[in-house]
């Protein structure tokens, strides 16, 4: 296989081969943003029967276990970026919420048991047991650190991870990475 693309390197065809590859690289990334703008148009608008928006919908999302945002229609642009969707979503819903300033004050927290989390008991072989029956199939959380490098990592990683859960529990204060979550909207028609 390596002599072949030694020949086709040295052979004047290889260029021309390069050519007609970015040629058709950019005749298909045309063509898909031509066909996105279409079906963008169709589902923005108002006029399109019900059977084909769902259908359109359908074709977009193709029945695929994973979430996949589909192009999004942004003034009068399709946008396909996986980051500036995610930033188009961000902006929107910060712009749904916003902080009410006035001089009202919460009243004081009233317990509604006597429990509280310093009473749990933290155990290694309680802990390791959770690791290992960990999903694999889950995606990971904002840290990056997948569900099966925890398993590989059980044993070496419980004794420090026992600390952090108990300094927390103990200090009422959780990291605020832990605090973050996925969420993943979902486009409703209008």
């Amino acid at each position: 296989m390596k002599n072949i693309l030694l020949i086709a390197k040295k052979n004047t065809d290889y260029q021309y081969l390069l050519q007609a590859t970015n040629y058709l690289n950019e005749l298909i990334n045309s063509s898909r943003l031509q066909y996105y703008n279409h079906l963008s148009s169709k589902l923005s608008d108002p006029k399109t029967p019900s059977k084909a928006y769902w259908t359109i919908l359908k074709s977009i999302f193709s029945n695929k276990k994973i979430p996949k945002i589909p192009p999004l229609f942004v003034d009068d642009n399709v946008v396909t970026d996986f980051k500036e969707k995610a930033n188009l979503f961000n902006s929107h819903f910060a712009k749904q919420c916003s902080i009410l300033v006035n001089n009202s004050q919460l009243p004081n927290q009233i317990s509604a048991s006597m429990l509280s989390f310093s009473s749990i008991d933290l155990k290694e072989d309680k802990l390791l047991s959770l690791i290992r029956s960990l999903d694999e199939s889950k995606s990971h959380g904002h840290d990056g650190i997948s569900t099966r490098m925890l398993k590989i990592c059980d044993t070496s990683i419980v004794k420090p991870l026992l600390i952090i859960f108990r300094n927390c529990l103990k200090d009422s204060v959780f990291p605020i990475c832990w605090k973050k979550g996925n969420i993943t909207p979902i486009q409703k028609r209008g």
